[in-house]
Formats: structure tokens, sequence, C-alpha cells
């Protein structure tokens, strides 16, 4: 009886070890880059940072940073046709009592799907990413700056944000706030959240 369960128990490791060299032979799976750390340079801030904006007119807006959550692919199918690596971040803010959130996502390096909610609410969202421009405002230059114009009937109707300094302008339906000087505080880098692509 022994010898019979032994038996068994060999055949049954030798199927399983077979099984795991198929599996690791047919793993048709492409391994990506590391995390692109220059993300965070969109969001270049210390939780609790507060950004001040200012208008022409006099009046002043209130921008708290409260978190940055990241997402990396580390590997994707060759055969799955929405496979592919990708990186994304999501900037949360607090804006006069409302949550602000903007999203870039990067394929291969280049942001290649954006998306900005506002108080709970889809603002933006395009998968032809926004050009990133250069800009001057009140002797202040940018080198690397995104302007979200928001097509949807809100109070907000653009978002300036700079690459390496954030959120630095938004634009409401009856005035335009700025911000007073560059800062560039660092960003707290929370913890990556990895995944294996398959379809979203």
């Amino acid at each position: 009886m022994k010898r019979v369960i032994l038996i068994i128990v060999g055949i049954l490791l030798i199927l399983f070890s077979s099984f795991l060299i198929y599996i690791y032979a047919t793993d048709d799976s492409v391994d990506c880059d590391d995390f692109d750390q220059t993300l965070y340079n969109w969001f270049p801030y210390k939780k609790g940072t507060t950004i001040l904006l200012a208008s022409e007119k006099g009046d002043s807006m209130v921008v708290v940073f409260d978190s940055v959550t990241t997402y990396h692919t580390v590997s994707y199918l060759k055969d799955v046709k929405c496979g592919g690596c990708a990186d994304d971040i999501t900037g949360y803010f607090t804006l006069e009592g409302k949550k602000l959130s903007i999203s870039l996502e990067t394929d291969l390096k280049y942001v290649s799907f954006e998306t900005i909610y506002f108080n709970n609410e889809s603002i933006y969202s395009n998968d032809i990413p926004v050009p990133i421009i250069s800009y001057s405002k009140k002797n202040l230059k940018y080198d690397s700056l995104k302007v979200f114009e928001i097509k949807e009937p809100q109070p907000i109707k653009e978002i300036y944000l700079d690459k390496g300094n954030g959120i630095t302008g938004i634009k409401t339906m009856d005035n335009f706030y700025w911000q007073k000087e560059k800062s560039v505080p660092l960003t707290i880098k929370e913890n990556i959240t990895k995944i294996r692509e398959g379809c979203k």
C-alpha cells in the first residue's frame, strides 16, 4: 500500500514539475523598465503643502496638496492586444473645500492619457495628451507647461500644470489665479503599486 502511495505521489510531483516547466517556457511576457521617477516632478509637493494663487483683481485661491498615487506595469503578455508598459501618477488636492485630482498615464515615457476630477465629478478626460509648451506670466517662465481646458460647464475653466512646479494657475469663469512665485518642495515618493498588465 505504501508503495502505491509513493508511486502516486511521485507521478503527481512529475506532473506538477512538468506543468511549471511548461508555464516558464511559454511565458511570452515582456518586462518593462523601472518606474519613471521624473513623473513625480508634475506634483513636486510635500503632503499638506499649501499652494497660494492670486488674481490681478486681488483675490486669492488656496490649493492644498493631499497625496500622490502611482502605478507601474512590471510586465505584460505579448499576445494581449491592450498590453504595454505604462506608468500612472495621480495628484490629489483640496481646492476651497472640494477635492481635485489630476491623473497622467504614460506609455513608453510619453503621457498618453489624462483625466481630471473635481468634486468627485469627471471634468476632463482625453487620450490625446495636452502638448507641453513654454509660457511666461508675471515675470515667471515655465518650460514644461500643460494647459488643461475644461469644456464642461464647470466653475474651473483651465488648469495650468508645470513639470517641476506643479499647479501654477487656475482660470475660473470670472477670474485668473496665478502663483506668486515658483517654489519646488520635494514630493513624498509613496509606495509604487506594481501590476502585471493584462487588459484594463
